[in-house]
This record gives C-alpha cells, structure tokens and sequence, in this order.
C-alpha cells in the first residue's frame, strides 16, 4: 500500500512538473512575439493555468523567470550592438554578482 502511494504521488509530481514547462513554452512563446500581453492572452493563459490545475503562485514563478531571461537577453545584445563586439567576444550576465563580462575566445 505504501508503494502504491509512493508511485501516485510520483506520479502526480510528474504531471505537475510537465503542465508547468508546458505552460513556460506558452508563455516564452507569446511574450516573445508581443509584450506587454493583451488583455486576451491574459484571459487565455488565465484558462490554461486552470485546465493545468497549476496556481497563482506557480504562473507567477514561471512568469517571472522567462521574463527575467528575456530582459537579460536584450540587454546583452544591446550591449553588444553598442560595443559591436567580434564574434571572438562574448558577453556574460552573472546571476550572482548581477554583472555583465566579456570573454574574449582565441581564434
């Protein structure tokens, strides 16, 4: 009986963990093509969230992760653009120190 509980609860973490990288690609997709999102995508990934079973907390997380790598990104390739770094060059945030490097790659 213990096993048997073990695997439902395994079980079901392996369905929450899979609506939520579902929901990540959805929402990576539709904040890469616009954002802020209108007012129905919001409804809709409302609906998603629910037929997910995922809650407020969970979408928040999500939500704000991808965000965060998307503004990293665009600040690297506008510091990029502005310093119109080699291909030899690559720009790095570091999460820690919440600063940006270059590393320079020998050709």
């Amino acid at each position: 009986m213990l096993n048997t509980n073990k695997e439902k609860f395994s079980e079901l973490l392996n369905y929450l963990e899979e609506n939520l990288i579902a929901y990540e690609e959805v929402f990576t997709k539709l904040v890469t093509k616009k954002y802020p999102l209108s007012h129905k995508f919001r409804r809709e990934l409302k609906l998603i969230q629910k037929f997910m079973n995922l809650s407020n907390e969970q979408v928040e997380t999500v939500e704000t992760k991808v965000l965060l790598q998307l503004l990293r990104n665009r600040k690297r390739e506008t510091l990029e653009r502005a310093y119109a770094l080699p291909r030899s060059k690559t720009l790095n945030f570091n999460n820690r120190t919440k600063s940006f490097s270059f590393i320079v790659r020998e050709s």
